[in-house]
């Protein structure tokens, strides 16, 4: 036996409801303030955001449009949420995938930790880390010209960075990665 989708009506916003399987339909009459759905619910296609994820425009009660993002709205409807979580968490990753099994409500930490754990996301080292001064090559020298006669200070001066870097660069307790 196949599973049957479940719908919930998407509060303050009458004539749409939310499937547990990631669909958004609408039952709109134009010009009507409200609609209790008598004819059939056409399923809307949702725009891809700049992030990854899909939204969807709904109409409220008054008229005014709002986008919404798919797995927030089936979260809203289908995931009980006891502790107040902010966010809604993609299980497996897939921010395509907005069906209420894959879905749990988490804090902000607990989001950034699934994404790194899954490997969504990744720390970035030496050049690739938006705040870093030095590129591989500056390191390169550092190492080599550091064993020299020069003082960390004067070293610290001339790759604008401060001494205490100069000394973790050379003894590689930072920039562990370059050769």
């Amino acid at each position: 036996m196949m599973n049957q989708t479940r719908y919930s009506e998407i509060p303050g916003y009458p004539g749409y409801r939310v499937g547990d399987d990631g669909s958004v339909w609408s039952c709109r009459v134009r010009g009507a303030r409200a609609c209790t759905c008598s004819g059939s619910w056409r399923r809307m296609c949702p725009g891809l955001h700049e992030h990854g994820y899909y939204e969807v425009g709904l109409c409220s009660i008054n008229q005014r449009r709002h986008c919404f993002k798919v797995h927030r709205l089936v979260a809203l409807g289908f995931i009980p949420n006891p502790t107040g979580a902010k966010e809604v968490n993609h299980k497996n990753g897939d921010k395509a995938d907005n069906s209420a099994g894959n879905l749990e409500w988490a804090t902000r930490s607990e989001n950034i930790l699934h994404a790194f754990r899954t490997g969504l996301k990744t720390s970035r080292h030496g050049e690739l880390c938006s705040w870093a001064k030095l590129t591989a090559e500056d390191v390169r020298a550092i190492r080599q010209i550091g064993r020299g006669s020069r003082t960390l200070v004067s070293l610290a001066m001339q790759f604008g960075v401060s001494a205490p870097t100069i000394r973790s660069i050379i003894n590689r307790t930072i920039w562990k990665h370059a050769v």
